[in-house]
């Protein structure tokens, strides 16, 4: 959910290969994410957007069942420390202060993925003593 031009060619860049859907507005990424045909495993979430703020969107997401464990990362020109915890303190898995570096952003967006994948992968077995 990015609504500068050019900072959308830079997440596109960065995470190329990857299955992208661009939101403007917080409008179009409540449309996007409420859709029943859209499956998103995590949202790069700008905080000044043209119709509200990010940490609203981010706290309503936080509320619905299927986001309680997807990660939403925060960017942001916002570096103060206070909506940085205000941030983590709603949910969001990693604030990234713009401007960043593709390279940075491809590599912590490919690490919070990674351990969602192995967090899954793990949730599909059941222990119980020495049986599996």
């Amino acid at each position: 959910v990015e609504d500068s031009p050019e900072y959308q060619l830079l997440i596109a860049s960065a995470l190329s290969g990857s299955n992208l859907t661009f939101a403007s507005t917080l409008k179009e990424a409540r449309e996007s994410v409420n859709s029943r045909n859209t499956y998103f495993d995590m949202i790069l979430l700008d905080l000044e957007l043209p119709d509200g703020h990010g940490i609203k969107f981010l706290s309503e997401l936080k509320m619905l069942p299927q986001w309680n464990e997807r990660p939403v990362f925060i960017l942001s020109v916002d570096n103060d420390i206070l909506s940085k915890v205000t941030a983590f303190t709603v949910g969001a898995g990693d604030y990234i202060c713009k401007p960043f570096h593709a390279l940075e952003l491809k590599a912590r967006v490919e690490a919070v993925l990674k351990r969602v994948q192995e967090k899954q992968r793990s949730a599909d077995f059941v222990k119980i003593g020495n049986l599996i």
